[in-house]
């Protein structure tokens, strides 16, 4: 009889371990089945209220890098909820850990870092604010813009470049005046190795001063989204998910990569960022406003980080994401970090960076 209880016991634990380790349906693998690169929590989201929101989902969130020196890293979290807000949060630790400095009404547009100082845009309801930062972008003083701006590029601590819906703004005091230089409606600037590219849709110019006007360069079969330069070698990413390739700084263009013609055509792909490590390893962001097919492991991508080991010859897939829709990379000493958008989701409460010490290896 003590035998027949002991077995008995035996196959009730039995089943009940059993049970403990089946994958609940709301079970997530936030790193997706992949260990190149690891993500990192940020902070917890709070319940959303957007009325195209099912109750329960966590509210929308935007990620941005906002400021990087030595083994701090902050970044701001714009809250899309019925009344947004945005948060900045800092670690101080290599990007292991975050603790939350501050929190101010609006979403934050767009930003930059020039030495020691950020710069930001801000929307709260129908007003737009300048703003400028010391201490990792944790205090603001913010002045009120009267026209629509959508992106800050700092010169240098003084000089400050503003995009916005009529044209370019440029201010020579810090953001306290701000003189129209160009009426053209650009879509982009970039800052690159000390010089300013633009972009208007499929076009791209050079701003060699704030004196004259931009210079006309070249043109793409896209709409341009990001730009990056090493001497004379340029990559441009587009509308689409085209990567194309310039030796003779931006006058002629080879297409290296393009998205759209690997994956669905259901869903709109653009290159959101490239970042080269050194002249030939380096990283692209591709992503879409709808998730699309990517394999039947990853139904339902978001984003796919590309990677390249040839000066940006040739990209292939590093990591594949259907919980965030990278946007931005930065890096963290030898830390490759990306940020960006995370839906509004049942399950997932947590606001995520991805970050690899291993170059995505």
């Amino acid at each position: 009889m003590k035998k027949q209880v002991l077995f008995l016991l035996l196959a009730i634990l039995s089943w009940q371990c059993n049970k403990e380790n089946e994958t609940s349906p709301n079970t997530i693998d936030i790193n997706e089945g992949q260990n190149n690169w690891t993500k990192v929590l940020i902070a917890q989201r709070p319940t959303g209220d957007l009325p195209s929101q099912h109750a329960g989902e966590y509210c929308p969130v935007r990620v941005l890098p906002t400021f990087t020196s030595s083994d701090t890293i902050s970044f701001f979290v714009n809250f899309y909820k019925n009344s947004p807000y945005t948060s900045v949060f800092i670690s101080y630790h290599n990007a292991q850990t975050f603790v939350q400095k501050i929190a101010f009404n609006g979403t934050m547009l767009s930003l930059d870092q020039q030495g020691i100082y950020a710069y930001g845009l801000r929307q709260e309801n129908n007003s737009f604010y300048f703003g400028k930062s010391l201490n990792y972008g944790t205090a603001w003083t913010w002045t009120l813009i009267t026209f629509l701006p959508y992106q800050v590029l700092a010169l240098h601590e003084d000089s400050i470049l503003l995009l916005h819906k009529y044209g370019l703004h440029a201010s020579y005091n810090g953001g306290s005046q701000w003189s129209l230089i160009s009426s053209t409606q650009f879509t982009q600037m970039f800052k690159l190795t000390k010089q300013i590219w633009l972009a208007k849709d499929k076009e791209i110019y050079l701003l060699k001063n704030l004196q004259q006007p931009p210079q006309f360069k070249s043109s793409l079969p896209y709409p341009v989204t990001t730009l990056y330069q090493k001497d004379s070698i340029m990559l441009a990413g587009t509308q689409g998910g085209g990567i194309y390739l310039s030796k003779d700084t931006a006058s002629t263009w080879q297409e290296v990569y393009y998205a759209a013609s690997q994956f669905s055509a259901t869903t709109s792909y653009q290159i959101s960022d490239i970042y080269m490590i050194d002249p030939f390893n380096g990283f692209a962001i591709l992503n879409s406003v709808q998730p699309f097919y990517y394999s039947s492991a990853y139904p339902q991508t978001l984003s796919i980080i590309l990677k390249t080991t040839d000066g940006g010859k040739t990209w292939f897939p590093n990591y594949i994401s259907q919980l965030v829709r990278f946007e931005k990379l930065t890096t963290l000493g030898t830390k490759i970090i990306a940020a960006g958008y995370e839906q509004a989701h049942p399950y997932l409460s947590g606001i995520y960076i991805a970050v690899t010490s291993t170059m995505g290896n």
